[in-house]
């Protein structure tokens, strides 16, 4: 499975976003990503992309399967409206859990600012997941850097937790670089195995990484430890 980071199509400007029209609602990036999904023969997660249903607009992570086809779809559940974002000024916040079960494991979705409500992934574990996704445009003060290098940490630490608190593994794909507004992307794309172990990690600019897992090592400990169980 291939991961993207959020906003990877049209960057984190909401302007842009008021100018969206319903018709097209995000079919050309969808389609380009369907179009690589069937060349290569893998499955996709398109980061995020602003979708139109009606007058509200919603920040929606879309998997798409080897065939091209929309396998499932998460709608960011939790807006970030703190230290100076306005998300839920333009964005309407989703409603419910998405787990998508692909042909190789059961993928639980959340985006960015999900990473701070522990119950989120709860649900998620209690619903089957055994990756757990996190597309994400993590900002940081261009002009702070020692504000900018706890933020990475604070990332790079919720993500580690996560895959570990819930014995699965956890993948977060991270916008990297000048995002304008005197904002750069955190980076830090990760993947971390169900023991809290850091199997990849992108410390450079615009890099990609990978891992080879072994998903009978979630199943082996969904077994033997059910946290999801635990309350």
């Amino acid at each position: 499975m291939v991961l993207l980071p959020e906003f990877f199509s049209t960057g984190i400007s909401h302007k842009g976003f008021l100018e969206l029209n319903e018709e097209e609602n995000a079919s050309p990036a969808l389609d380009f990503i369907a179009f690589l999904s069937k060349k290569y023969n893998t499955n996709i997660l398109a980061g995020t992309i602003i979708e139109k249903e009606g007058d509200r607009l919603y920040n929606t992570s879309y998997i798409i399967n080897r065939s091209g086809k929309i396998e499932a779809k998460y709608r960011k559940n939790h807006l970030f409206n703190y230290f100076g974002g306005n998300e839920g000024a333009v964005i309407t916040k989703g409603e419910c859990i998405t787990l998508a079960e692909l042909d190789f494991a059961k993928i639980g979705m959340s985006i960015c600012f999900d990473i701070r409500f522990p119950i989120h992934f709860n649900k998620l574990i209690k619903a089957g997941a055994e990756i757990i996704v996190c597309p994400n445009a993590w900002c940081a003060p261009k002009k702070e850097p020692e504000i900018a290098k706890i933020r990475k940490e604070e990332l790079r630490a919720f993500m580690i937790a996560r895959g570990s608190e819930n014995l699965v593994y956890f993948a977060g794909s991270s916008l990297q670089g000048n995002l304008g507004d005197g904002l750069i992307g955190a980076g830090n794309s990760i993947i971390v195995s169900p023991f809290g172990e850091v199997l990849a990690f992108a410390n450079k600019q615009n890099e990609g990484i990978y891992a080879e897992i072994d998903l009978e090592i979630v199943r082996k400990l969904k077994a033997e430890f059910p946290v999801y169980n635990i309350n």
